[in-house]
């Protein structure tokens, strides 16, 4: 008699003090449960923290349901050493997932641990836009292209995270379609059971509905076939080969119903990882490819778990003879020691994106930490690492032990498959052997085996009844025998207990402790912004250019940088940095005025940030945040932040790797706020023109700056724009500042009775918005904002990323102007840039409805692998210290009246329209007649050529159309201030100069289009438009329309947007008519006054 049959008599009336755990944990439709927390009794406290404990502690945990967090202590891990891991307790535990899925060469791998050191300690950031960037950036694009022999690809495009990775697979497929004119082609499709990530839209492309329901996903351009699980799935009689010929036929059925001209990319895992470890069956990828071939439909591998070895091959595609056109990367990149994620990218595509740049701009894409440079590092030493010790073939030495090992249990009668290959490996508990007799989840089978596993010192992964595993590539035979012999305790403690002697220990001892652990264990669930201005290349002088090898033609494909940029000019490569300086590769020192990238806070090399990593990498350089395990550091940090949050009161913090992935996270925080409130209908954001809020596919919706919209089919329609708040440029004759504020208040209100106040979720702002052109409120504004939100229940999103830490002059430009946000995200300065991290602050009431409706939804099923990642939290916890000791707000606001004050003197140049700022932030707008509607024309590059200038006389400012941005280091001393200055003027100076003489050409155009005509060079007019249309005042070149096919997108263009596409336009009418590069007209310039070259 089964198992199943021999107790179910007897559940229904033992079960009811368990049932309320159970249903908090419940996935549907694919059997992924969470672990039932009756689990938990089948351990021991052992592992429970002692007296002060950490349950209820103040992280927002990825992956875990708030009643868990709440009343349950967390696995707390402390220390790792090679395979192993040891909790605050100081009990070991063999990792047999290797952290999650990614600490391939274990814990303390010094040489990691002395390349992150070393690169810290030169150059621990700079960023890689503009076609500025850094040696390992570079040298870690050239290294990945080496590694994938599948087949040649061209380019590598880096970000923070695997789910980073995938989001931005659609964003390059969706531009790539763009450019060849296919604008219909945006459909994706991917796989039941498939994990492509946890943004709103990689989660979309994930077939987890745990990762669906509760967030209103997926996104409808996004479909799923078929999950390849042979033995779950197959017919009767029928074998792996026609198993696959099925499934390759439903795909491309599905192909012909959707049409195939719409059907963009097919994305897929070589191994399936977190949907139960499902490898594919015989012929599948082969059939597979032919019909996305046929259809031209690109096909994504995502290699973010099976890449650098995990299956015995270097790649997945190796092994499965997978030859894509896109590949996702993350994990094993850097051993999970640094958050890093890439995109390998064909030379088909990649040609595209530098072929048609001067068609579309440039692709407007990319994070603040792409390619972070001690990340590159780290992964460079990884890779190295992989081939000198030949890890591929240590994986196929190993695996055989292991798979072996572990499938001698499969006569076990609770285990239905053990699956896998290399070194992962999946076990399916079922009764009868069969996949259609599953036990019920209130069992817990998987939860009791994954707290047998824990009591006897391994950790795996449950996800309901399937137990995973993947240990680290570095594990020897001896550490697998311990593997094995630990999976056949466990086993045989499972087959010996039975639901019924668990529910009898529920009510009498009441020990629900370790089971919680598992609860959520198994759940699978600018305007002028972008291009890095041509012209200050062209303008700038050859000593910033590298010399005789040069880097231009690099291997990465550049976040906000024009394909032909990157292919036909040097970048500046940033090879070092000291304070508020930072020093290129042939040695020039250039003053930072914009911090990096509004984000070096305390300037380069600040030994105590080194120290913490250091110290961090050399005791536990990774562990997870998923279902209630942690590390102190994540909760240590999350405590810290809400001690520094005096706004208002904050109850929960979030961590991600990123401000992109912060504002991504706010979306689908919203949503399940609204929906476990049964206010399904309360989704729809409202943002602000000209807003900046990062560069995932949901966070650039949100972001007000066309660039980021028109080449991606953007905004999402939940997302509205209301009135940008600059007084200057958009306030009416007479008309003061509180009155402005009155009036954007007002249409702010008349948007949401338009929309209806019932279907708006959240009002999102930067209290001084920062990349659309550092636009600071204008009075009263806040409070009229509030007033209305409040009024309508909308949650009020602070977006802190830049202002965050002291840039204003206060810890949080919530404190400056009286906001009292729902929710805020942070980043940037949370670690001076050193380690990739960020962080949403959740409000009480938010967190308090998270936490009790746990029950109906479910626990909050997002979170990225690096989540709380232990290095960057350590670093981050540094950083706050310092801001606290040194008292980095006053000395920001003692500094700032110098700073301020000293650019603004310059404000009487007739080419300055405005200069605005607050604290250490400031930004000068250049027009004509100081006037905002006297626009210089876009081809004169005059923001290009003055921030050329800066970078001539040793200074970085950042260049966005004509308006010249600056966010120096908090720590800028009163003479780097007037050296700041100083420079300022000498480039104000010179741009005054350049744009008299232009004037004067412009005078008698036709002097200069038939001496441009006589030099007859038809190239350099081409590179004309190319610098055109990366130094237009209005940012972007020619922008792609909205697909009106594609109900995603909002069909509805907003009439400034639309204003905005005619000015577009306009100008590159009159940038081909003129037809003029800056080379030609520097070289009829010269002529004239009998110059030469």
């Amino acid at each position: 008699m089964s198992i199943n049959r021999l107790v179910r008599s007897n559940l229904t009336t033992q079960l009811g003090s368990c049932i309320k755990y159970v249903a908090a944990s419940r996935s549907s439709q694919e059997r992924l449960f969470s672990a039932p927390s009756i689990a938990r009794v089948y351990g021991t406290s052992a592992t429970l923290q002692s007296e002060d404990g950490f349950k209820g502690h103040d992280m927002l945990a990825p992956f875990t349901s708030g009643s868990l967090s709440s009343d349950v202590h967390p696995l707390l891990i402390e220390k790792s050493e090679g395979s192993y891991v040891y909790d605050v307790n100081g009990k070991k535990y063999l990792d047999a997932l290797a952290g999650l899925w990614c600490t391939a060469l274990g814990g303390n791998e010094p040489r990691l641990v002395e390349a992150a050191t070393r690169q810290l300690n030169t150059l621990p950031f700079y960023h890689s836009f503009w076609n500025r960037t850094t040696r390992p950036s570079l040298d870690l694009a050239k290294d990945l292209l080496e590694t994938f022999t599948a087949r040649k690809m061209a380019k590598a495009f880096f970000t923070n995270s695997g789910s980073e990775a995938n989001d931005t697979q659609v964003k390059l497929v969706w531009y790539y379609n763009n450019a060849l004119g296919r604008p219909d082609k945006k459909k994706f499709i991917a796989r039941h059971k498939s994990y492509h990530g946890s943004t709103l839209i990689s989660a979309s492309l994930s077939g987890l509905p745990a990762l669906h329901q509760k967030f209103d996903l997926p996104a409808p351009f996004v479909y799923h076939t078929d999950c390849p699980h042979y033995w779950r799935y197959h017919e009767p009689g029928e074998t792996e080969e026609e198993f696959s010929t099925r499934l390759a036929n439903n795909l491309e059925n599905l192909i012909l119903k959707e049409g195939p001209e719409t059907i963009a990319a097919f994305i897929a895992e070589p191994v399936m990882g977190a949907g139960g470890v499902i490898p594919p069956p015989a012929t599948y990828f082969e059939k597979i490819q032919a019909v996305v071939k046929k259809y031209d439909i690109l096909f994504i591998a995502d290699e973010v778990i099976c890449a650098f070895g995990r299956l015995g091959y270097m790649y997945g595609c190796d092994k499965y003879n997978i030859k894509p056109d896109l590949v996702s990367l993350a994990k094993a990149l850097s051993s999970a020691y640094m958050p890093i994620g890439a995109v390998l990218v064909s030379p088909e595509i990649s040609d595209v994106i530098h072929s048609q740049s001067s068609k579309l701009g440039s692709f407007s894409h990319g994070f603040t930490y792409s390619g972070h440079p001690v990340a590159c590092a780290v992964a460079i030493e990884a890779l190295k690492i992989y081939k000198e010790r030949n890890i591929v073939e240590q994986v196929k030495s190993i695996a055989p032990q292991f798979q072996d090992g572990i499938k001698a249990y499969s006569d076990s009668p609770i285990i239905g498959e053990i699956r896998g290959t290399g070194l992962i490996l999946g076990t399916e508990f079922t009764d009868n052997k069969s996949p259609n007799d599953l036990f019920p989840p209130e069992w817990g089978i998987g939860a009791y085996f994954g707290a047998q596993c824990e009591k006897h010192g391994m950790l795996v992964r449950v996800s309901g009844d399937t137990i995973m595993m993947s240990p680290p590539f570095i594990m020897t035979p001896s550490e697998v025998d311990e593997l094995i012999s630990k999976y056949g305790k466990a086993l045989k403690a499972t087959e010996e207990r039975i639901p019924v002697k668990a529910v009898e220990e529920v009510e009498t001892n009441g020990k629900l402790d370790l089971c919680m652990k598992y609860v959520a264990a198994s759940r699978s669930s600018e305007e002028r912004l972008f291009s890095a201005p041509f012209l200050a290349q062209v303008n700038g002088k050859s000593e910033t250019l590298q010399s005789e090898e040069g880097f231009k033609g690099h291997s990465m494909l550049a976040p906000f940088t024009a394909g032909s940029l990157s292919t036909d000019v040097h970048p500046l490569l940033i090879d070092k940095s000291e304070g508020s300086y930072v020093y290129d590769i042939n040695g020039k020192k250039y003053l930072d005025a914009l911090a990096g990238l509004w984000c070096t806070a305390l300037g380069g090399n600040e030994l105590r940030l080194v120290e913490a990593a250091t110290r961090q990498l050399n005791t536990l350089p990774f562990y997870h945040s998923f279902w209630n395990r942690t590390t102190r550091p994540s909760l240590d940090l999350a405590k810290d932040l809400l001690e520094t949050f005096t706004a208002r009161k904050m109850a929960n913090v979030f961590f991600t790797n990123s401000g992109s992935e912060a504002n991504d996270t706010q979306v689908k925080l919203v949503w399940y706020y609204n929906n476990a409130l049964a206010r399904p209908e309360k989704k729809k954001f409202i943002a602000r023109q000209k807003s900046y809020h990062g560069s995932t596919l949901i966070s650039a919706s949100l972001s007000g700056l066309p660039a980021l919209h028109q080449k991606f089919d953007l905004p999402a329609p939940f997302v509205y724009h209301t009135d940008c708040p600059h007084y200057w440029r958009n306030h009416r004759p007479g008309e003061t500042e509180e009155e402005f504020s009155t009036r954007l208040a007002n249409n702010l209100e008349n948007l949401i009775l338009k929309e209806g106040p019932d279907t708006i979720a959240a009002f999102i702002a930067e209290p001084v918005m920062g990349a659309g052109g550092v636009i600071p409120p204008p009075t009263t504004y806040f409070d009229k904002i509030q007033a209305v939100v409040k009024k309508y229940d909308i949650l009020f999103i602070a977006d802190e990323v830049i202002c965050a830490f002291g840039r204003l002059g206060y810890m949080y430009g919530c404190d400056k102007y009286n906001i009292k946000p729902d929710l805020v995200s942070v980043a940037k300065a949370l670690s001076s840039a050193y380690m990739p991290i960020g962080a949403v602050l959740v409000s009480p009431k938010i967190a308090d409805v998270i936490h009790s409706q746990s029950s109906k939804l479910g626990s909050f099923s997002h979170g990225f692998t690096y989540s709380g990642h232990p290095v960057a939290c350590a670093v981050a916890i540094e950083a706050l210290k310092i801001y606290k000791e040194r008292n980095i707000v006053e000395q920001v606001k003692s500094i700032a009246p110098q700073f301020q004050d000293g650019i603004r003197a310059f404000c009487d140049s007739p080419i300055i329209g405005e200069i605005r700022g607050t604290g250490l932030i400031l930004a000068t707008e250049f027009t004509d007649n100081k006037s905002p509607n006297d626009l210089f024309p876009p081809e004169w590059g005059v923001g290009a050529y003055f921030g050329a200038e800066c970078e001539k006389q040793g200074m970085l400012v950042r260049v966005a159309g004509d308006t010249i941005m600056m966010s120096p280091p908090f720590i800028i001393t009163p003479s780097e201030v007037d050296e700041l200055i100083s420079i300022y003027g000498k480039a104000l100076k010179a741009t005054e100069e350049r744009v008299k003489e232009l004037k004067s050409l412009q005078k008698d155009d036709n002097v200069v289009e038939q001496a441009i005509a006589e030099q007859g060079n038809e190239e350099n007019n081409d590179q004309a438009l190319r610098a055109f249309a990366s130094t237009q005042h209005v940012m972007g070149g020619n922008v792609a329309p909205s697909n009106p096919n594609m109900n995603w997108f909002d069909e509805s263009e907003k009439e400034e947007e639309n204003e905005f596409i005619e000015v577009v336009s306009r100008s590159q009418q009159r940038a081909r008519r003129n037809a003029a590069s800056a080379e030609n007209r520097e070289a009829y310039i010269r002529r004239s006054k009998g110059v030469s070259k």
